[in-house]
């Protein structure tokens, strides 16, 4: 996955995932925390890029954001159960600052601010892992201890600054970093609703994000005008069109399905303002995800000679991305017919 895969890396991905399914598991708080500190600890690491100083700049940022959202976690916990007269109001509004707290853990809106400034300096595959794989603990948390006036404001500035954001950003790993906290808008919307939508939702965004990643890995793409200047094949050029308008949530691709799931079920609820907000913010998200695709289809592009040569991929790779892209049609119709089974 990793610019270099070797031993170290297999195990700090190992105890990342198994940190965090030990924290999804469990039902003791004492153990929900240190589950959440070995993830912490174990995704560092795979942070690190040597010779290259801004990677420790990110690695700080992380760390020190995490750690005091850990702290006042922990604090609230203790605080709680020992339940001293002088905490009384924190005592009865925990679930509130639990909230709070975990917001900022995820990078949610308002809180977003060390969000991009830590993605702009990974790698893809890196930043794959910090966009979908370490929102799981936060969210899980959030989906036992929920307010839902914290959560709908959550949800409203996270899909209004997400995509305003991305708006006219150049820089590919920030503008995946705002279209994430849009996601998460969508994620925690999910999560007021139904378990199961949010589930759908997530491995639908684990799935595109990766092609996405992958791409833009192979590739080496991290502006906008790299993908001008780059010669690669047709075939990559469909991969990352479909993938983002299946992320866009545009039909037939998969990515409609949850997004369908969700505004239908908010409709239900009577959650039309948010519903609205939803909507038009992803008309937002659509507009700068073809912004990236379309002038390639169109327009024609020279390239120097000294410039950069035809990269060479891995075949085997590109087909079986090239065979997900494809299939994000063919599955939407299956999954739409088991959904109006249930």
């Amino acid at each position: 996955m990793f610019n270099k895969l070797n031993n170290l890396n297999l195990t700090f991905l190992f105890i990342l995932i198994m940190s965090t399914l030990l924290s999804v598991s469990s039902s003791s708080w004492f153990i929900i925390w240190i589950s959440m500190e070995i993830n912490v600890m174990s995704f560092i690491p795979l942070m690190m890029k040597l010779n290259h100083m801004k990677t420790s700049e990110s690695m700080t940022l992380y760390f020190l954001v995490q750690s005091l959202s850990s702290m006042n976690l922990l604090m609230i916990i203790l605080m709680t159960n020992l339940k001293f007269f002088w905490f009384t109001y924190m005592y009865d509004n925990k679930i509130f600052l639990i909230n709070l707290i975990l917001l900022m853990k995820l990078g949610a809106a308002p809180f977003y601010f060390w969000f991009p400034k830590v993605m702009k300096e990974l790698n893809w595959m890196t930043n794959y892992l910090l966009m979908t794989w370490q929102k799981i603990i936060p969210m899980n948390l959030i989906f036992y201890f929920m307010n839902k006036t914290v959560m709908y404001a959550a949800i409203i500035m996270s899909v209004i600054l997400g995509s305003l954001k991305a708006f006219n950003q150049t820089n590919l790993k920030l503008m995946m970093a705002y279209s994430s906290i849009n996601h998460i808008g969508w994620l925690l919307s999910t999560m007021t609703l139904n378990l199961f939508i949010w589930i759908n939702y997530l491995l639908n965004y684990l799935m595109l994000n990766y092609i996405l990643c992958k791409m833009f890995n192979m590739m080496k793409i991290n502006f906008l005008l790299n993908i001008f200047n780059s010669p690669y094949p047709t075939q990559l050029k469909i991969i990352i069109l479909i993938n983002f308008f299946s992320l866009a949530g545009i039909p037939p691709f998969l990515g409609f399905l949850p997004k369908w799931m969700t505004l239908l079920t908010m409709i239900y609820a009577n959650n039309f303002l948010i519903t609205f907000i939803l909507i038009s913010t992803t008309l937002i998200n659509l507009f700068f995800y073809l912004r990236l695709m379309i002038p390639n289809f169109i327009l024609s592009f020279t390239h120097m000679k000294f410039s950069l040569l035809m990269m060479k991929f891995n075949t085997f790779k590109l087909n079986n991305l090239l065979i997900f892209s494809y299939m994000n049609m063919l599955i939407l119709i299956f999954m739409m017919y088991i959904y109006q089974m249930i």
